[in-house]
């Protein structure tokens, strides 16, 4: 009975030997169990299966052999059909043995999204809305999430647009409830009411809209075209309700324009010059930060003690952007239809700022010269702006025999008699900084780098800076001194430009008043005593101070290697908040021939300062206006450090420490060799320095000072002798020996030679300092 049960039993014939009782028992036992287990079931095609009954029909069923038939007749196949129309639900991993074939064009692709958990949990998430364009900055613990804005280059990086924000109305959050969901790519649905700029409802079919540069997470339908703003397209409107996320490219615009492109001219250009200012089409447009909130102002009767602050010509009303107003001002070269009402020739600033033929007298300022298209008289007016000197300040003209070089006041700072200085840039353009780590970034002497320095004395701090102590009986004492790096918060925005560092000073001085020839001077030192010799600059800088009220000066120290020259251009009064201080003067002409390692420092006279100041981003330029001041790529900034300082040690690390992986290994910033027959070294220093450097190495292994590490005896080279090395050759070092020197050197490179501690084969590593900085003119060292 077994047997029958069994698909694959054959039931045995019957022989001539077979016995009735074999017969009957083969009968009843298996072929009629067998017979009665089978069970004939009908074949029903559809949902994919496909039963095929064969016939007696010539070529039928259709769908195999050209002639006869397919199948024997009454044979039936099941397959499964070349379409299955109910989809398909798989558990696991599926493997396609032949060709996959899937048409996508019925089908409508999802949207690439990517929940984010902000760092600061459920707060954090407040404030997101659908449509919101978002970056990552970079802080501890990794990157969070951060609105987008195209004001400038760092923050209008864009990863995508919020599609939701999810976090729980009560109850405890975690990364499964609390999250902000970002669409990478693809469509987004919803109410962009939140996002869109005012004035703008929900999206508009076909409309491309930018990242906007007056809204943080804000889109507009108007692309950005100010210099220093960036255009970046982020999304395509379909319908009111939904759109598609087109993460395209940001552009950061160099000069006014579409794109970076189009309609750039860079002799104009556009500034935000904020509400109220009464500028209009046809003024000539001046920048004094007193003036207005801006800055920006027309030059009329009520500023014409200002008018050698001219700027420019404005050529367009004025006009609204992101809810903020722009002018456009022409600065030089051709300029047609010149706003000069009407007038032709030479064009001056009128009272009431707009240009005049009529000659103005003392404060005449020759600014335009306009004509005629058709040169007749009739037709657009064409010009060329001037904007030459003027007669204001009360000078008196070089042909009535005066020196025509007086300055006005302009209610504070001085400025230059000369208004087309050098390198002078205005608006949305950038100049570069003369100083060299004015943002404080390089701290290679490790002074106060992490560690109150409270000691007195001059002394540089950071790179190419110096703390000038001259308190040396002058009417007073010192007394707390300290310097000290601080960092930024991350998030901060109190200063802007994203700096890493700032510098607490503190130099107590008594008594406070009624000194005479003491001085504390805080300054960049700029190679050179003849830079930037009777032309006009501009100084930017934050500060805070421990009282609201406390003044200091700008000082400007000329040493042309033999004596000093100072003077004192501006005095500021600081507050107890960071706040951003702009002067602009004339640095004196100095006509000494230099020698040595002159200089032209700058910085501040913090005597009269009996408390702590802080000092962050400060920026030296040519020209009558501050510039933005952005954070500089610290690579390149200690590149340009190194050109007077410089050593292997890493940014972080200090000079005459232990540098070492463990017991035997230095870091890999040592500067590691083997000893040959010659016991030397050539080595070229990556950054060429200013000068033939003083030149100091140490030991990684405990930053022993004019000592270097034999890694194969696993000791300094003074430390060597009595041991041996390769082929059992003994090394020696007597008491007080030189281990290593460098006995010739420039400011290229230098030749190490290693006298005594090492054998042939030894592997020596060692750090060295070269210093060519201006170490001259360092009172009180």
């Amino acid at each position: 009975m077994a047997y029958v049960d069994d698909n694959n039993y054959q039931i045995p014939y019957l022989t001539e030997t077979t016995t009735f009782l074999s017969w009957a028992n083969y009968h009843n036992t298996l072929v009629v169990n067998k017979l009665n287990s089978m069970k004939i079931y009908d074949g029903v095609s559809g949902d994919g299966i496909v039963f095929t009954l064969g016939t007696t029909a010539a070529n039928d069923p259709v769908g195999g052999e050209t002639a006869g038939r397919d199948l024997p007749a009454g044979t039936i196949r099941c397959s499964l059909a070349s379409v299955i129309p109910h989809g398909i639900t798989f558990a696991g991993d599926v493997s396609i043995d032949g060709n996959f074939d899937y048409d996508l064009t019925s089908i409508e692709l999802p949207a690439i999204t990517r929940k984010i958990y902000p760092l600061g949990g459920k707060t954090a998430c407040f404030g997101y809305t659908l449509g919101n364009p978002v970056r990552f900055e970079g802080g501890v613990g990794g990157g969070d999430l951060r609105h987008s804005k195209a004001d400038n280059a760092g923050d209008s990086e864009v990863v995508g647009l919020v599609s939701d924000v999810t976090y729980p109305v009560s109850g405890t959050y975690n990364s499964s409830n609390t999250y902000v969901t970002v669409t990478l790519s693809g469509k987004i649905e919803g109410d962009f009411g939140g996002a869109l700029d005012t004035g703008h409802g929900g999206l508009s079919g076909g409309c491309i809209y930018f990242l906007s540069a007056g809204t943080s997470g804000g889109l507009t339908p108007v692309e950005p075209t100010i210099g220093g703003h960036v255009s970046k397209p982020v999304l395509m409107g379909a319908t009111t309700g939904y759109g598609y996320v087109t993460n395209y490219r940001g552009q950061l615009l160099q000069g006014t324009g579409t794109g970076g492109t189009g309609g750039i001219d860079n002799n104009r250009f556009i500034v935000n010059v904020g509400a109220g200012t009464g500028i209009e089409r046809g003024h000539v447009v001046g920048y004094f930060p007193e003036a207005t909130t801006s800055g920006w102002f027309p030059l009329s009767a009520s500023y014409n003690e200002h008018i050698g602050r001219a700027v420019g010509l404005c050529i367009t009303s004025p006009f609204v952007v992101d809810s903020q107003t722009y002018i456009q001002i022409v600065t030089t070269g051709f300029l047609d239809n010149i706003p000069s009402n009407s007038m032709e020739g030479l064009l001056y600033v009128g009272v009431d700022g707009k240009l005049t033929s009529t000659y103005p007298g003392e404060s005449a300022k020759p600014f335009a010269m306009a004509w005629t298209s058709s040169g007749t008289g009739v037709g657009p007016y064409r010009g060329t702006i001037l904007n030459q000197n003027h007669n204001g300040g009360g000078a008196v003209p070089a042909a009535a025999g005066g020196s025509n070089t007086a300055r006005s006041s302009g209610g504070g700072a001085p400025w230059a008699y000369r208004t087309t200085s050098t390198g002078v840039t205005y608006g949305s353009a950038i100049n570069e900084n003369i100083m060299i780590n004015g943002s404080f970034d390089i701290w290679q002497r490790g002074i106060a780098a992490g560690t109150i320095h409270g000691i007195t004395g001059t002394t540089y701090f950071a790179d190419k800076w110096v703390r000038v102590d001259g308190v040396s009986g002058g009417g007073g004492t010192a007394g707390e001194y300290y310097i000290e790096r601080k960092s930024f918060a991350s998030n901060q925005t109190e200063v802007y430009g994203r700096p890493n560092y700032y510098t607490t000073f503190k130099n107590h001085i008594t008594p406070k008043s009624g000194k005479t020839g003491d001085y504390v001077y805080i300054e960049n030192r700029i190679e050179d005593v003849r830079t930037l010799r009777n032309e006009d600059v501009t100084l930017s800088w934050y500060a805070r101070c421990g009282a609201t009220g406390e003044s200091m000066k700008v000082v400007v120290n000329q040493y042309d290697g033999t004596n000093t020259y100072t003077s004192f251009p501006a005095k500021v009064s600081l507050g107890t908040l960071w706040q951003k201080y702009e002067v602009s003067f004339l640095i004196p002409n100095i006509e000494t021939t230099p020698s040595g390692k002159h200089y032209l420092g700058l910085g501040f006279n913090s005597a009269f300062l009996n408390t702590n100041i802080d000092l962050a981003m400060v920026k030296l330029e040519r020209g009558l206006v501050a510039t933005t001041n952005d954070s500089p790529i610290v690579s390149e900034e200690l590149e340009k450090c190194s050109r007077y300082y410089q050593r292997s040690y890493g940014v972080d690390e200090k000079n005459a420490t232990e540098t070492m992986f463990g017991v035997t290994r230095p870091k890999i910033n040592v500067v590691d060799f083997t000893i040959t027959p010659k016991k030397d070294l050539y080595y070229n220093f990556p950054v060429t320095m200013r000068d033939t450097p003083e030149i100091t190495f140490y030991s990684p292994k405990n930053g022993y000072t004019g000592d270097a590490y034999n890694r194969t005896a696993d000791r300094n080279l003074l430390n060597t002798s009595g041991t041996r090395g390769y082929n059992t050759e003994p090394r020696v070092v007597s008491s007080g020996a030189t281990t290593i020197v460098a006995d010739i050197w420039s400011k290229t490179g230098m030749h190490v030679f290693v006298p005594a501690g090492a054998v042939l084969f030894d592997s020596v590593s060692f750090h060295y300092v070269a210093d060519a900085d201006l170490n001259d003119n360092m009172p009180n060292t």
